[in-house]
């Protein structure tokens, strides 16, 4: 296994067996979701009331993005045991440039509290929001098995929530060749998106 998946984790390399319903795996995908936010409240909570310095949230949030990515993207492949070395590859890139924009936001933050001796209100939000990206990696590594798959087609399905324009575009073009799916978080909404992708063969 990636070396850098093993540290820090907690991730349980476990089996998935037999045909889970659907709506049942994107209830867990969700519940990733629920659990990242908490996780991260803790350690946001934490700095606020002055139990830990800013400098030390960053491995703690490091840890908290690979756990999100390794648990969603093992929904949507089925299992631990469905994640091969290309998709820890592709996972790896992913984590590494949310790292460099946690770096980023951190050292704001830091500065914020060396200058006004406190978090701006924005900032414990800032790094909350970050466990929805874990939403758009669930429907992106599903829509990536159901290629692996054989499938052919892609629809957008919008959530009854409000919507940016351009998620509204993509889900009015219907049914299209599954290359031509933008990706979920790739619209105006980012990841804030609650649409998700169905798949077909062409044939269907």
């Amino acid at each position: 296994m990636n070396p850098f998946w093993i540290e820090g984790t907690g991730a349980a390399w476990a089996t998935a067996r037999g045909r889970v319903p659907a709506a049942t795996v994107k209830a867990a995908a969700d519940a990733v979701v629920s659990q990242a936010r908490a996780d991260i409240g803790v350690i946001v909570t934490k700095v606020m009331i002055g139990e830990i310095p800013v400098a030390s949230i960053e491995p703690l949030m490091q840890q908290a993005i690979k756990r999100g990515l390794l648990a969603n993207t093992a929904l949507a492949h089925g299992g631990y045991d469905k994640i091969t070395p290309q998709i820890l590859d592709r996972l790896e890139k992913q984590a590494r440039e949310e790292f460099d924009f946690l770096h980023n936001r951190i050292q704001k933050i830091q500065s914020n509290v060396r200058s006004m001796g406190k978090m701006q209100m924005r900032d414990p939000n800032d790094l909350i929001s970050y466990s929805n990206k874990f939403r758009s990696v669930y429907e992106n590594e599903r829509l990536q098995s159901q290629k692996a798959i054989g499938h052919t087609m892609a629809k957008r399905v919008m959530a009854n929530v409000q919507h940016c324009k351009s998620c509204e575009e993509v889900a009015d073009r219907g049914w299209i060749p599954i290359d031509e799916m933008p990706e979920i978080g790739s619209d105006d909404c980012g990841n804030n998106c609650h649409c998700v992708i169905i798949t077909r063969t062409g044939e269907e």
